[in-house]
Parts: C-alpha cells; sequence; structure tokens
C-alpha cells in the first residue's frame, strides 16, 4: 500500500490523477478518506480477485434522501452515457496501465470519465458489492445543485 496525499486540493480527480502517475504496483484503488469503506473489506476483495473491479455499495447507510439521490445519479449518468454499470461512485480497482495519459476530469467527474473508458475501450471488469458504512469523518458538501453542475458536464462530454 502507497499512500499519496495531494496537498493542492485541486479536487478529487486531480488526487486521483496524481496517484496513478505516482503509483508503482499493476493494480491501483482510489481510497476515499471519509471512511464510508472498510479497507478489510477491501483488502479481501482485492486479495480474491485478479482482474479489475468495480464496486457497487450495498448496505448503505445513508439518508434515504441520499440514497434516493445516488439511484437517480447512477440512472441518470448510465442513460445519458449509455453505459451500464451498477454503481458510478463506489470504490475501483483498476489495472494502472489503463488509466496513464488518459484526460480524466480534475474533480469528482472523474469517475464517470473512468467507467466511460473503461466501457468505451471493452475494458473486462467484474463487480463485486461493498458495504457502505455511515460516514464518521467529515460531512459531505455535495450538493443536489453539484449534480445537476455534473449531468451538464455530461451532456457536454456526450456531444
Amino acid at each position: 500500500v502507497k499512500v499519496i496525499h495531494e496537498d493542492n486540493r485541486n479536487g478529487w480527480g486531480a488526487a486521483i490523477k496524481l496517484g496513478i502517475k505516482e503509483a508503482v504496483n499493476e493494480r491501483i484503488s482510489f481510497f476515499p478518506i471519509d471512511n464510508q469503506y472498510s479497507a478489510d473489506e477491501l483488502t479481501k476483495i482485492i486479495n480474491n480477485s485478479i482482474g479489475n473491479i468495480i464496486t457497487f455499495r450495498i448496505g448503505s447507510q445513508n439518508t434515504l434522501f441520499r440514497n434516493f439521490q445516488s439511484l437517480v445519479f447512477k440512472k441518470i449518468v448510465n442513460k445519458f452515457l449509455n453505459i451500464n454499470f451498477k454503481d458510478i461512485n463506489s470504490l475501483k480497482i483498476i489495472d494502472r496501465s489503463y488509466l496513464i495519459n488518459n484526460k480524466f476530469a480534475n474533480d469528482w467527474e472523474i469517475d464517470q470519465d473512468i467507467l466511460l473508458h473503461i466501457h468505451n475501450n471493452e475494458i473486462k471488469y467484474e463487480e463485486i458489492g461493498i458495504n457502505l458504512y455511515k460516514r464518521n469523518i467529515g460531512k459531505s458538501k455535495t450538493t443536489f445543485f453539484d449534480i445537476f453542475i455534473l449531468l451538464l458536464k455530461i451532456i457536454n462530454k456526450k456531444k
């Protein structure tokens, strides 16, 4: 495990791109620090699968509104980008070679960029469920308005 800390606060996507660049192992994962996923559970998933993994959240302990918001977002992104993933913003474990030298976004739009890249390049992957726990570090700053901004970016990407 190599922890890479992005000090400049240029966004989730910028931190992931730095991780892709600095990583030394073949497979990489992006693990958010809000502590909603179990590192032990992620380790078991990694140890029991050899390919690319796109997780989907199960057993969510988020609020009903947040779960509804995530469901609507997932449905819209899948529809607009003509993809079919069980989750959009969940953990990914991917062979680094598929991600190097790509023009991914610097914000949280990077999750959609990576999934679209996987889909368009017919990269093989396995979808595996992972528990989502109640956030116990920090508070989400994402608003319903942010989702509309992201959807506009996705619509623009499709053009």
